[in-house]
């Protein structure tokens, strides 16, 4: 199989997965790897955005990248 690049998604920054990374997540001896799962919660936000669009509801915005918790752990207080 080629390692060709299968999900590439630049908001909110770039993240670009190979075929090969993809298929080893969902293999049943892989391993999920945070970008995998990061890649679903884009595309679940994504679909959520053009489903809640031009009915008067917000998002429901019920989940969060994957990397949500470590923006906590590693940015400084603002205050």
């Amino acid at each position: 199989m080629k390692n060709r690049d299968w999900f590439i998604n630049a908001m909110p920054w770039d993240l670009v997965i190979s075929g090969k990374r993809m298929v080893d997540s969902f293999r049943e001896d892989g391993e999920m790897t945070y970008y995998t799962v990061d890649a679903g919660v884009r595309m679940f936000n994504e679909k959520e955005m053009v489903m809640m669009q031009g009915i008067g509801y917000g998002m429901w915005r019920c989940m969060v990248l994957a990397n949500f918790a470590v923006g906590g752990m590693f940015y400084p207080d603002p205050n």
